[in-house]
């Protein structure tokens, strides 16, 4: 399992988990606008790991920045962050619909803004078959250190008032509300649910 790029040759993909995951969810053509836009980025997590070009498979601890840049995460960097890949391959793999062709699984993905020294986290999507398991935190994580690389230290973002786990997982991360937009959200039967603002300051 890697943490690499989201490109523009995974728009479809992402729009598939999308829709999957939220009601009137982004299309193809949306992710497309995004990626083509020189201040937005997004990363995706995927198995098997693709081996770079004139790289040979990273053997041991050579340090989690070196690692993450050639597309690898070191068993380091799972016991910092506390969530090891192999229940989501082999037999003990969860059922279900998994994204991408026989050899690549396309497990979940996170998009973001930088504007003026500030970021914005624009969606953060799990397939529905590997939701908790700690794929979310991952990119989350790896998010907060490209910040802290860039020297970044406000990170906003967005969410609907009634997703109870999405509002428990950010507020565990240090996010806090500062604001509402009434009826943001729009739900089935053309009803509205208010979306939250959030803030997390990024410790340097």
């Amino acid at each position: 399992m890697c943490v690499i790029p989201l490109t523009l040759k995974d728009c479809a993909f992402a729009a598939r988990l999308h829709q999957a995951a939220f009601y009137k969810g982004w299309t193809e053509e949306d992710f497309q606008e995004f990626l083509k836009d020189p201040l937005v980025f997004g990363l995706k997590i995927q198995y098997p790991s693709p081996a770079p070009s004139g790289h040979p498979l990273p053997q041991g601890e050579r340090g989690f920045f070196t690692l993450q840049r050639m597309g690898y995460l070191s068993q380091k960097w799972y016991r910092q962050y506390g969530k090891d890949p192999s229940p989501l391959v082999g037999e003990g793999a969860p059922k279900g619909r998994v994204r991408g062709n026989k050899k690549t699984k396309y497990l979940s993905f996170i998009l973001w803004r930088e504007v003026a020294g500030e970021a914005e986290i624009l969606t953060l999507v799990v397939d529905p078959s590997f939701q908790r398991k700690g794929l979310g935190q991952l990119l989350l994580n790896d998010l907060f250190e490209q910040l802290k690389e860039k020297g970044i230290s406000k990170l906003f973002l967005e969410v609907a008032e009634d997703n109870e786990s999405a509002k428990s997982f950010y507020i565990k991360n240090g996010f806090q509300v500062i604001g509402k937009r009434p009826n943001y959200y729009e739900r089935p039967g053309h009803t509205f649910v208010d979306g939250l603002n959030l803030l997390k300051n990024i410790e340097r």
